[in-house]
């Protein structure tokens, strides 16, 4: 074959050169299409404590899959990535805060006693308590400690438990509203166990709400700068209909009560009479009374029979009826909780609206007819009474234009791919260039210098050497004779001179020698 007779011809360091850029062109190659088939790597799960992390890794082992590790972050090939994700949650993967109540079942009834039993269902309960503040949006980490006091046989009162919960938030403290959210969520778990006995702290602010007498005063002011903010977008969305978006700042101040106070209020009206008791009663009474002298005849079956007609009678009736009546009397009872509103101070800025049309972009003044009409559109929509102290004030005011930083970039699709798929591309192009640059300046000029042989039929006399006409171009026209071509027709023609010549020149070099 001519590829084994050139690699004949090259020498053994010309064939080990080639035998080393053919090793590395397949490797490039082989890189190149490792590179291609790889798959790509997903991010499963990142942000685990170290025990969570190794179940997982342990689990996607014995799965066969291929995994990735860097820092706290877990990688897996993106094709298999919501697969995986799903089977580790079958089986409770990965593992969040304390066990829960599985720890039941492995119990052995026989041989736990009833304090080891006690102490796995406290174990169960603070796990199950710690896995639902972990539910709250923002929660990274929780733990609760629940201390039960152990009744003795022979004790008088019995001491209530008290809890403590440790919560490390993913970004910034946990506030005030979610401490007292996690306070009540262990109160209400936990027999005869009061909120006011649950101590929250924070992994990174420290204690939030200490055990004792709940901090109502906290809680509210939480509350009440929801209502602002609340308050607050509802007026901005309202003017900017108007004045449009982003020419609007609305600030609202609530003043509430922080206590919460009950009134009791009797009212006595002496003009009005009530009536408040009535007693009737109605007495009939009736009797009769024999009439005549009682006689022989009277006695006798056939004597005086009209004697009872002369007999008299007698009967009486009596009513009465008994009333009372009172002064007009009201009583009240008014409960003012805390958080009820005394004041609202409102504060609106608006921004002065611009001529775009005008070569100065003049800047106008808006009219009072307008401010008035959006203060009274404040003062509906924020329930304002005037009464109560309530104050509405709107100016508008030119405001002060940011900046500018430079154009926003366009969107640009192509780089978007590029930008996205960069390494996965250079995977593929750096092999390729590799492997193309060892085979063109390389490979091919070793191939190119072994097939070229030198010819010696060129090396003739003078004398013997052929009349060739002048070398013509591809356009059929006459190239200028070259040197060598001009030494070889001189010595056609004077082959005596030549010869001559060429005689002296080896004598004077022999001379020389």
């Amino acid at each position: 074959m001519k590829l084994a007779e050139d690699l004949k011809r090259i020498s053994l360091r010309d064939r080990m050169v080639l035998a080393a850029v053919a090793v590395a062109v397949i490797l490039a190659f082989i890189a190149m299409i490792r590179a291609a088939t790889a798959p790509t790597m997903a991010l499963l799960y990142a942000g685990l404590d170290p025990s969570s992390s190794g179940e997982i890794i342990e689990k996607l082992s014995t799965m066969n899959v291929t995994s990735d590790v860097k820092g706290d972050a877990i990688y897996v090939p993106l094709n298999k990535r919501d697969a995986i994700r799903m089977s580790l949650a079958g089986e409770g993967l990965p593992r969040q805060g304390q066990a829960g109540f599985e720890l039941l079942e492995g119990i052995n009834a026989f041989a736990t006693t009833s304090d080891m039993f006690d102490a796995t269902y406290w174990r169960a309960k603070e796990g199950e308590l710690a896995r639902t503040i972990l539910a709250t949006p923002g929660v990274k980490t929780a733990r609760v400690h629940i201390a039960v006091a152990k009744r003795g046989a022979f004790a008088r009162g019995s001491q209530s438990p008290s809890a403590v919960v440790t919560i490390g938030m993913a970004r910034g403290k946990i506030n005030s509203r979610q401490a007292e959210a996690a306070r009540y969520i262990i109160a209400l778990a936990v027999p005869d166990l009061e909120p006011e006995h649950v101590a929250v702290i924070d992994t990174a602010g420290g204690v939030i709400l200490s055990p004792g007498k709940s901090d109502n005063n906290t809680a509210l002011s939480g509350e009440i700068r929801d209502r602002e903010l609340s308050l607050e977008i509802s007026l901005a969305d309202l003017l900017e209909a108007r004045v449009g978006v982003g020419n609007v700042r609305v600030k609202v101040a609530m003043e509430v009560t922080r206590e919460q106070s009950t009134r009791f209020e009797r009212v006595l009206d002496p003009q009005q009479r009530i009536l408040t008791a009535r007693d009737s009663s109605e007495t009939q009474e009736s009797d009769t009374e024999g009439a005549g002298a009682v006689t022989v005849a009277s006695n006798l079956p056939e004597g005086d029979t009209d004697a009872s007609a002369n007999a008299g009678r007698s009967s009486r009736n009596e009513t009465s009826e008994s009333t009372k009546f009172d002064v007009s009397e009201r009583r009240l009872e008014t409960i003012t909780p805390a958080g009820a509103i005394k004041r609202i101070q409102v504060a609106v800025l608006i921004n002065q609206p611009s001529n775009p049309d005008s070569q100065a972009n003049k800047v106008e003044v808006r009219s009072k007819e307008e401010l008035s009409a959006l203060k009274n559109l404040v003062t509906a929509a924020a329930g304002i009474d005037t009464e109560r102290g309530d104050v509405v004030t709107i100016e508008s005011l030119a405001f002060e234009q940011p900046v500018s930083l430079g154009e926003e970039a366009a969107a640009n699709p192509a780089m978007d791919f590029l930008s996205t798929n960069i390494m996965a591309i250079l995977q593929l192009v750096i092999p390729a260039i590799v492997a193309l640059l060892l085979a063109l300046f390389v490979l091919k000029p070793i191939l190119t210098s072994s097939s070229t042989k030198p010819d010696a039929s060129h090396l003739v006399t003078a004398h013997s050497a052929p009349q060739l006409a002048p070398p013509q171009d591809v356009t059929g026209k006459e190239q200028a004779p070259s040197t060598v071509d001009e030494l070889r027709r001189i010595a056609a023609e004077r082959q005596a001179e030549s010869a001559k010549v060429i005689s002296n020149w080896l004598e004077t070099q022999g001379t020389a020698a």
